[in-house]
């Protein structure tokens, strides 16, 4: 080669990599940025693929398919209602719309936004190439779909009276939705046309500012127009509607690790709350009364009066573990995460009978409630947990209340509200350790808490740890033994029993989950919290 040709391959050479190295550095465009407006809610991860493979291989997948919580499940109405969907859409699209089909279509970055709960109306939009797409059973079945063209971009759709499926594979990215609507409007937005889109609206502009970083997986949601639906009002399980509709966008991240899983929350208000951070400092001073293998502790920061004397009535003046009964007809109560009303036993509503009577609303409270206006309670702790009796048959749940007041407590004055109440009623223990009071049904509990156990709560609004390995087994005795009359002569037809068999197995199910801590902060404009899952 002389030494003008080699020149000019240079020159060649040189041009290529200006021409193809913008390309290689651009960045592909952000998923979210492909969806039609309307959206009610989305979730986003990072690597769709990869949490599907993990979910089909994890020992959580096997056990709770074969557990009484899924099988209990599988009998509800919203489990069939969501057959019945499956079932309907597999029929218009040819083919079953199961794990398979999931296995088939799940790409790296994916995203599914939800635009109307009822019909289940949604767009699923994947990177996947589309070598791959071509294989799946989606693009073999096209010959009994209906093609057309949005934006030059072809698409398939087939429809059966009112259910849709329609799909399309452009430029590696394959698309599946429920409705044309949206998957015509997503492939204009992909070709660059001007439509209304996600990004553009205030409410998702907010959640994504609020938490820049996304973790392995994002749900974002128009909280304000979610609670709205009937949907909401009848399944969301927590009963808390209320307390939430002061948020008008909800974002949470999901990051994953071989030991843990921290779930990032921020919950934007509507209208500015006051800010509650100043309050944080109290919580995190009735840390070390916390004993590092209480079961459950919960602290609140700034608690109302009313608040406090209604846990201490249902914690300490009347601790029982509840008639079955009670437990089944029991409704839960109003209140956001932070808030202290409701117990860990809320958990289904019976709407065809008039409410229990609990015994704590015959109680006179007047005597304690003039002990904790004599001081500004600054934060509030709940500690308690199971162990075994000292018979060694039963599982009895020890509690304590203790308040962490402005000032040192009057411990004789509190002993005396603390009797009068009581007088009916077994022994309360009381006592006091600098500016906390403790109120306790167990002796053991109240001293370990005054002798400093030293555990560590950082600075938050609300706190909460509860050790799921260690109190798992307890559960599972406690409320086999309460359930164990409905066991005898009973069936193998019958329905699981809500506690001991039920929910027990969906804890077992979820066995290698160590613990669970949650801590909140809140700055009046938003509510922040992070929640770690400690793996065994």
């Amino acid at each position: 080669m002389n030494r003008n040709a080699g020149i000019s391959v240079g020159v060649l050479v040189l041009a290529g990599v200006a021409v193809l190295l913008p390309q290689a550095l651009q960045q592909p465009r952000p998923l979210t940025d492909l969806v039609p407006a309307g959206a009610l809610l989305y979730v986003e991860a990072k690597d769709f693929a990869s949490l599907v493979k993990d979910w089909n291989g994890s020992a959580e997948k096997s056990t709770w398919l074969a557990s009484d919580n899924y099988q209990a499940f599988s009998r509800s109405r919203l489990f069939l209602r969501f057959h019945d969907a499956q079932q309907e859409f597999g029929a218009v699209a040819g083919f079953a719309p199961d794990m398979s089909l999931v296995d088939a279509v799940a790409g790296t970055n994916s995203l599914l936004a939800l635009y109307d709960i009822g019909s289940l109306d949604f767009l699923y939009i994947t990177r996947l190439p589309s070598a791959r797409a071509y294989e799946t059973m989606l693009w073999q079945a096209r010959a009994k779909f209906q093609p057309r063209k949005s934006a030059g971009i072809d698409y398939y759709v087939r429809q059966e009276q009112s259910r849709v499926a329609a799909f399309a594979v452009t430029t590696d990215l394959l698309l599946i939705a429920t409705g044309e609507q949206s998957i015509a409007s997503a492939l204009a937005l992909i070709a660059g046309e001007s439509r209304p889109a996600m990004k553009q609206e205030p409410w998702f502009q907010h959640a994504t500012a609020a938490q820049a970083t996304p973790g392995d997986l994002r749900m974002e949601l128009n909280f304000a127009k979610v609670a709205k639906t009937q949907y909401f009002r009848s399944y969301w399980i927590q009963r808390n509607t209320r307390e939430l509709m002061q948020f008008s966008a909800i974002v949470s991240d999901l990051d994953r690790s071989q030991t843990l899983y921290r779930e990032r929350r921020v919950l934007l208000r509507s209208e500015p709350a006051a800010d509650m951070r100043t309050s944080e400092t109290a919580v995190g001073e009735i840390g070390p009364f916390v004993p590092a293998d209480a079961g459950l502790f919960r602290a609140w920061a700034k608690p109302d009066i009313a608040g406090a004397l209604a846990l201490i009535a249902q914690k300490i003046i009347l601790p029982r573990v509840d008639s079955r009964e009670d437990l089944y007809r029991r409704a839960p109560a109003e209140g956001n995460a932070d808030a202290m009303l409701g117990s860990e036993e809320d958990l289904e509503t019976r709407i065809d009978e008039p409410p229990v009577v609990d015994d704590a609303s015959n109680i006179d409270l007047q005597p304690l409630r003039t002990v904790l206006e004599g001081n500004t309670v600054e934060a509030m702790l709940q500690v308690e947990g199971a162990k075994a009796s000292s018979d060694g048959v039963f599982v009895i749940t020890p509690r304590a209340i203790a308040l962490l007041g402005a000032r040192p407590w009057d411990v004789a004055a509190a002993r005396a509200a603390m009797e009068s109440i009581m007088f009916k009623m077994d022994r309360v223990w009381v006592t006091t350790a600098d500016r906390l009071l403790i109120l306790s049904t167990s002796e053991d509990l109240m001293k370990a808490m005054a002798g400093r156990p030293a555990a560590a709560i950082p600075p938050a609004h609300y706190a909460m740890r509860f050790l799921h390995a260690r109190e798992l087994p307890r559960f599972q005795r406690m409320m086999t033994l309460i359930d164990y009359p409905s066991l005898r002569g009973a069936g193998d037809a019958r329905e699981p029993l809500f506690f001991s068999e039920n929910i027990a197995s969906l804890g077992r199910a979820l066995g290698r989950v160590d613990s669970v801590f949650l801590e909140s902060h809140d700055d009046g404009n938003r509510v922040t919290q992070q929640v770690v899952y400690k793996l065994q």
